[in-house]
Order: structure tokens, then C-alpha cells, then sequence
């Protein structure tokens, strides 16, 4: 079921970008709208004021929009979903809005060989970006304690290449770190965590 709504949302993105006009990635005036999926390391102190330490695998997806202001800055929002199933479930949501910049003036030489030489010159765009979101995380302990949730805040900062097919659709590769800083439910003090993550999938950029 999980495969299938992401093929659909991939596919929908897809579409919508055939049928706006030509234009060129990241200017202007134009959207990007993209789904991307990760794979976050995240380590945290237990508790303020306490010792010790621990860390988690998740995976998630993250949907989002941006509108460009001027060419190469986009500014928007987005969404995201993460999910972890160790020790104990945990479901992670956040939103809030993004910024990213991609160095659209970089051209990449014609001599470079390789699969990324079949993509022409200047189709491959370094990118930068930062977001700020409030979160909620979701804890389910079992049957003897049951479900608890965490709320905060999140940053992240990502740095990474987006490919460009064509004139519209891209296929972005972020490396990213954040810092996410939540209170625990049943306690008054707060938790800060650190996580490094991957981020890949499909974006489209969008003119009228």
C-alpha cells in the first residue's frame, strides 16, 4: 500500500510538470514541486540536566513547495513524515517553511564523461537550502505505558546536487543535518537531538 501511494504521488508530480510550458529550472516566477525520501540518524542527550545518550535509524518522505522570487531562490513550505520501528514505534510529523537556493549561473563542461554527460551542459545544479518546522513525535511504549508525544521545533540545512531531465523535472540528492528540540510529555524538561540524514526523489519545475 506504502509503495503504491508513492508511486502515484511521483507520478502526479510527473504529469503536473507536462503540462505546464517550457521553461527553465529555477527561475523567476516558476514553482518546484517535489517528494523526497530519507534515511535520518538522529543522537540526543537522555534529558536536560541528565547523563547519557542515545540514537535511532528512521526513514520518511518529504513533500514540498517552492515559489522563486527571483531566479534561483525559492521560498515555500513543506512536509514531513518520518518513522522508526526498534525499541519501541515512532512516528515523527513536522511542517514549516523552507528556503533553497540553487546556483543555476554553474555550468557543467561538456568533456565530462560519464551517465551525467547524456544530460548536457549546465543540467546537473548545486543546491542549499534551510527549513524551521514545528513537530510533534509520537511514542508508542507499549502496552504498559501506552502512546506519548513530544512537541517542538526543528531546523535543517541541506547542501546537494539536483540533476535536471529535460527542462522540468529533477532528481534531487541532499545531504542535510538538523537540530530538533521537543519536551517530552511526561516531563517539564526538554530533549535536543542531532541527526544527519540522505534525502533522494522527484522534483518538478513549474511554469504557467
Amino acid at each position: 500500500m506504502v509503495r503504491s501511494l508513492r508511486y502515484a504521488a511521483l507520478a502526479v508530480l510527473l504529469v503536473a510538470g507536462m503540462a505546464f510550458g517550457q521553461g527553465k529550472a529555477a527561475l523567476k516566477g516558476g514553482y518546484l514541486g517535489d517528494l523526497r525520501f530519507d534515511t535520518k540518524y538522529g543522537f540526543h542527550s537522555q534529558l536536560e540536566g541528565s547523563t547519557g545518550s542515545n540514537s535511532d535509524f528512521r526513514f520518511g518522505l518529504s513533500p514540498r513547495l517552492d515559489y522563486f522570487v527571483k531566479d534561483g531562490l525559492g521560498v515555500g513550505g513543506g512536509f514531513r513524515f518520518d518513522y522508526s520501528s526498534t525499541t519501541y514505534k515512532q512516528t515523527e510529523l513536522s511542517i514549516g517553511p523552507q528556503v533553497d537556493y540553487y546556483f543555476t549561473q554553474w555550468e557543467r563542461p561538456r568533456s565530462m564523461s560519464g551517465c551525467l554527460a547524456y544530460l548536457g551542459p549546465g543540467d546537473c545544479i548545486p543546491h542549499v537550502g534551510f527549513s524551521a518546522q514545528l513537530l510533534a513525535d509520537r511514542t508508542d511504549y507499549g502496552p504498559t505505558y501506552g502512546p506519548t508525544t513530544d512537541y517542538g521545533w526543528s531546523t535543517r540545512f541541506e547542501v546537494g546536487v539536483a540533476p535536471i531531465i529535460g527542462e522540468r523535472v529533477s532528481f534531487p540528492l541532499d545531504l542535510g543535518f538538523g537540530i530538533q528540540n521537543a519536551k517530552p510529555q511526561l516531563s517539564t524538561l526538554r530533549q535536543t537531538q542531532y541527526c544527519f540524514d540522505v534525502c533522494t526523489g522527484c522534483g518538478v519545475f513549474l511554469y504557467k
